[in-house]
């Protein structure tokens, strides 16, 4: 299915059936959904909201299906490589703070997340430059 249809229209029929009452279908929407961003060039992932893509992971991390719990952790990593490869972090930062204010707190969690990433990256790159002075 992922091979067949462009991404946007895909991301947009998926999306709803990540939201599924039925474990099995909502894993199996995460999985293609994942697998759909995982092919995205980071145009498309703007067009579709980077901050959508991290809730979905967000609302995906702790499901009781580790395929569900799979495809977030990857979704979530394609916007991170995504967002730092073109954007860098003042983008990041961007999105944590949209996420920050929002009403679930697994997007809230999302947010934290970015940030410590944010900090950790930060913090690497000073002791870099440090050894190499």
């Amino acid at each position: 299915m992922v091979g067949s249809m462009t991404p946007l229209p895909l991301l947009q029929k998926l999306r709803v059936s990540v939201s599924h009452k039925n474990l099995r279908i909502k894993a199996k929407a995460a999985v293609s959904l994942s697998k759909c961003v995982s092919k995205m060039v980071n145009e498309e992932m703007e067009e579709f909201g980077m901050e959508k893509l991290i809730e979905v992971a967000a609302d995906l991390v702790n499901d009781r299906l580790p395929e569900a719990r799979d495809a977030a952790r990857s979704i979530a990593t394609s916007v991170y490589e995504a967002i730092i490869k073109d954007f860098g972090m003042e983008k990041l930062i961007e999105v944590a703070a949209d996420l920050v204010n929002d009403r679930l707190p697994e997007a809230r969690d999302a947010a934290r997340s970015i940030a410590t990433s944010v900090y950790e990256a930060i913090i690497k790159d000073v002791e870099v430059e440090e050894k190499m002075e």
